[in-house]
């Protein structure tokens, strides 16, 4: 009995090695047709660009881009000043140094110096950004705030200057909120061009 078992088993093993190795039988005649006349009557179709895209794309290389993509590298400059003139400040009117103060006023004046190749460079690569709804409004809104935030450091600066003899108690409190407001509006700025080059979904918020 047990022989007869062995003998079934090396059977069995030799028809399953064999059919391994003979491989799957030859199709039927006609098998697959229908898939390959289905390959063949697709056609491939060219879409044609937008004329928006058309447009950008015919633009690009000029003078207007390459200029338009150093935006990205100097737009981080009037964050860094701004933030470093409320730091100045708050310094400055802590301890009353007097020092720090006239850095914080010369600061303040590059602050607004560093405004103009960031707006430049922007206005330029806005042509060159994608004019889907969603990213345009994106844009507009970055754009907005840019020019609202000069426009407040602008007149903190003019305030300054105004009283810079004399710039004590509500004065001096109008003054740094003033810088304060300034650095709350180009963080969200900022935070609107980022999802501009990273995406509308880049961050939650």
């Amino acid at each position: 009995m047990l022989r007869m078992v062995r003998l079934a088993v090396f059977l069995s093993t030799v028809l399953a090695v064999g059919n391994l190795l003979a491989g799957p039988p030859p199709a039927a005649p006609g098998a697959g047709k229908d898939d390959v006349d289905d390959v063949e009557d697709v056609e491939a179709v060219e879409v044609a660009p937008s004329p928006a895209a058309a447009a950008i794309d015919g633009k690009r290389g000029g003078w207007q881009d390459v200029v338009g993509r150093f935006h990205n590298a100097v737009v981080h400059v009037p964050i860094g000043w701004l933030m470093m003139v409320l730091m100045l400040d708050v310094l400055a009117f802590a301890f009353r140094r007097k020092d720090l103060e006239v850095a914080g006023l010369w600061a303040l004046g590059g602050t607004l110096v560093s405004f103009v190749p960031g707006i430049l460079t922007g206005l330029l690569r806005e042509d060159f950004v994608s004019q889907a709804p969603d990213v345009h409004a994106l844009v507009d809104t970055h754009e907005t705030l840019i020019f609202v935030t000069a426009g407040v450091a602008a007149a903190a600066f003019l305030w300054r200057l105004a009283f810079r003899r004399e710039l004590v108690g509500a004065r001096k409190g109008a003054y740094l909120a003033l810088i304060a407001v300034a650095v709350v509006l180009v963080s969200i700025a900022g935070h609107w061009g980022g999802k501009v080059a990273w995406g509308v979904d880049y961050l939650p918020f």
